[in-house]
């Protein structure tokens, strides 16, 4: 498949997430290697204006602060909220997805906060 097909970034999101799911489930630490590139690589795909752009930061920041959880490298945890926070900020309010994203920033600094 192209990256010119327009469907691809949803598909590099579903794999992303996939991966990071098969590496909560069996620790193989290539999975969540993989699934931020292909995180990121959704990410590439698309411009600011894209409606799922704010998925696609959630997917990455979810997957960054999976990697600061295990490897404790603050700049995962900080690329993880910052990808948060551009998620919410690119959401309208009103949008049934907002509050899925503002949870997640919450999460990441909340991690923050207990990591000092």
């Amino acid at each position: 498949m192209d990256d010119r097909d327009p469907s691809m970034p949803d598909l590099l999101l579903s794999l992303g997430s996939s991966q990071k799911r098969r590496f909560e489930h069996l620790d193989q630490f290539s999975d969540l290697e993989n699934a931020i590139s292909n995180h990121q690589k959704a990410l590439e795909l698309v411009d600011d204006r894209h409606p799922n752009r704010p998925l696609y930061l959630s997917g990455l920041g979810d997957s960054l602060g999976t990697r600061f959880r295990r490897l404790g490298k603050y700049p995962d945890l900080e690329n993880a909220i910052s990808n948060q926070q551009n998620a919410v900020e690119l959401t309208d309010n009103g949008h049934p997805d907002k509050p899925i994203y503002l949870s997640g920033l919450g999460d990441w600094l909340g991690t923050r906060f207990e990591h000092g």
